[in-house]
């Protein structure tokens, strides 16, 4: 598919990257190739306020990343499920492993989420954060160490941050 149109987000930061969102538009409609690309609702944080994601709700994590540091990326799109922190756990661990620097290259809403098992790894950021009824919930982003070890926090881009601008660009 070729594409038609990239629009950065007007305040990315190359720097920090901060606001690291893009939206392209396809010269072709993707509904055109179900057997190969598939749409992922958006969740619209504003209207369920207090129930988007809750604390161990479970989500999956789709991408082309490593498996293993010392790998090469995926041929194959993987599915990792993972598991939401509170807010506050994810604030605070964010906070131990970044010493505030988190906060200035992220000053956004994030989730974080786990797994003993699995993790995201490098080659995974941009990929969706799905939550279990089928909705776009988040996007990854780097966690500062490359592949967090299984059962360490993952931390995704809630959405909801950039409803404005996805929907300035898009027709929903």
């Amino acid at each position: 598919m070729k594409v038609k149109k990239i629009t950065i987000h007007p305040y990315f930061n190359p720097k920090s990257y901060a606001n690291d969102i893009a939206i392209i538009k396809l010269q072709q409609n993707i509904r055109k190739y179900p057997k190969y690309v598939s749409e992922i609702p958006i969740v619209d944080f504003a209207k369920l306020q207090e129930q988007e994601l809750k604390t161990n709700s479970s989500v999956k994590v789709y991408g082309w990343g490593k498996t293993h540091i010392n790998e090469t990326t995926s041929r194959f799109l993987i599915r990792a499920d993972l598991i939401t922190w509170s807010d506050m756990d994810c604030r605070r661990d964010t906070h131990k492993t970044f010493l505030g620097i988190f906060k200035k290259r992220y000053p956004f809403p994030i989730i974080c989420a786990s797994n003993p098992l699995t993790s995201v790894c490098l080659g995974d950021c941009g990929s969706p954060v799905v939550s279990a009824d089928g909705k776009l919930a988040g996007i990854v982003i780097p966690s500062g160490n490359g592949c967090p070890l299984p059962g360490e926090r993952n931390m995704f881009i809630k959405i909801s941050a950039y409803l404005n601008f996805i929907r300035s660009k898009i027709e929903i």
